[in-house]
């Protein structure tokens, strides 16, 4: 049986990242590279040149290589880790609060390696789903777990909340969806509560604001309960577009949809083109589900819970301000866990700490890292297993096509490899809350 070592978090009552340290709350690589950062629950986003200095283009692989989507990979998260230790030795540099973006620009005049911030504020676009609820102020919520930079929990009111936020123009575009989903299932007892739109100091609705998610990840028993749920959504005219991904839970014995944008809703004039649709997103999707659960695990062929359920305050990056602003580029002051879950070959200094057993302390700079940047270790990268790229509990996606570049990434480590599940784990696996929302106090050192 097959759960990969799930292991469902409570909801910390306080941010997990410490007064006065930035942390590495998500972003992408691939195309545009991007690092989202908090300090002291601030952002700002930081956006790096998709070619560095120095590293050979993706137009130079050959695009009928076998492996040219491993090639593009491996280059763009030797890219991130790259520009990774520039970001952290110019944090010193960074104003949080005066923007919400800045760009990382090769000047080749000071800085280092030659690159500088340069801020630009950078107005994202509005959702067009008008609003129906309570409209909550960003300050009024403490984020205390990121899954992705766009996927978040946190505490409001002493309730535990989950946040749809819209920090780009991606996840402005979920944000949307998710609302006008919500809207359509309203009344139906299909979603957990919404408390209300989440506003920016401008007014600008930049999240929705619900009951924190609880309860158990659907079982075989639930089979009949979940295809009346569904039934019940394409009869009232929309697919449900998350049915393999297994975006379900069962709270109290009630099915739970967990994931409102991927509702479409169809007109009355397209009925006859929802119920071909549906034949595929719904009925056969669900068959092929359920039939996973029982043949392979609780979590099927790896349709893990969305990242937020399962991310630890203990796994977050933090990127501590280098001691010397002056210091020459080589040596991330990460917490190691960095390397575990990017598949970055590290540099000796990092074996060494990491042997001592002091997970927490600085990397020193070597010659070596002051020489070149850090490389993929592709043994690591080969021995990965990946699962399906959507929303899975990882710090990274692989790139799914040639032309679009943009991976989600998100502070916590990966799950293990599959050799590791086969061979166990000394983690408890756990497929479910309990049913009622948890409500425990995480003591932060």
């Amino acid at each position: 049986m097959n759960d990969f070592g799930v292991q469902f978090q409570p909801v910390p009552r306080e941010s997990p990242i410490p007064r006065n340290v930035v942390g590495l709350i998500g972003g992408y690589y691939g195309e545009n590279p991007t690092f989202v950062l908090s300090l002291n629950g601030v952002e700002m986003v930081i956006q790096a040149p998709t070619d560095p200095v120095g590293i050979p283009s993706v137009s130079e692989f050959d695009s009928d290589h076998p492996f040219y989507e491993w090639l593009v990979t491996e280059r763009s998260k030797k890219i991130y880790a790259h520009y990774l230790e520039i970001v952290q030795a110019l944090l010193g540099s960074f104003k949080f609060g005066e923007t919400n973006w800045a760009y990382l620009v090769h000047s080749g005049k000071g800085g280092v390696g030659g690159y500088e911030i340069v801020t630009k504020p950078r107005r994202l676009p509005k959702v067009t789903c008008p609003p129906w609820a309570p409209l909550i102020h960003e300050n009024e919520v403490e984020f205390t777990v990121y899954g992705v930079a766009g996927d978040r929990r946190g505490i409001w009111k002493g309730k535990e909340v989950d946040v749809t936020y819209g920090w780009n123009e991606d996840w402005v575009e979920r944000l949307d969806t998710a609302m006008q989903g919500h809207k359509f299932l309203e009344g139906m007892d299909l979603t957990f509560e919404v408390y209300g739109h989440l506003i920016n100091s401008e007014g600008t609705i930049i999240g929705i604001v619900t009951e924190a998610g609880w309860g158990r990840m659907a079982t075989l028993g639930d089979r009949a309960r979940i295809y009346q749920a569904i039934s019940r959504v394409q009869r009232r005219g929309a697919l449900y577009r998350a049915c393999l991904t297994n975006r379900f839970m069962i709270a109290n014995g009630k099915v739970r949809l967990l994931d409102p944008s991927a509702i479409e809703v169809f007109p009355p004039g397209q009925r006859n083109e929802l119920e071909r649709l549906a034949e595929y997103w719904h009925w056969d999707e669900l068959d092929r589900l359920f039939h996973e659960i029982q043949t392979i695990g609780p979590f099927g062929d790896y349709r893990a819970p969305f990242a937020r359920f399962t991310a630890s305050y203990k796994d977050l990056e933090c990127l501590p301000v280098p001691p010397c602003p002056e210091r020459p580029l080589g040596g991330i002051m990460l917490y190691p866990n960095f390397f575990k879950s990017f598949y970055v070959e590290p540099w000796p200094e990092y074996r060494q700490q990491e042997s001592e057993g002091s997970e927490g302390a600085v990397i020193k700079t070597s010659r070596t890292r002051s020489r070149e940047p850090l490389y993929i270790d592709h043994d690591l990268l080969i021995q990965a297993s990946w699962a399906e790229d959507e929303d899975r509990p990882v710090s990274c996606a692989r790139i799914q096509s040639r032309t679009r570049h943009r991976i989600a990434f998100h502070p916590y480590r990966q799950r293990q490899k599959r050799d590791d599940f086969i061979a166990g784990s000394d983690t408890t696996s756990v497929s479910s809350f309990e049913e009622r929302p948890p409500r425990y106090a995480i003591n932060l050192i």
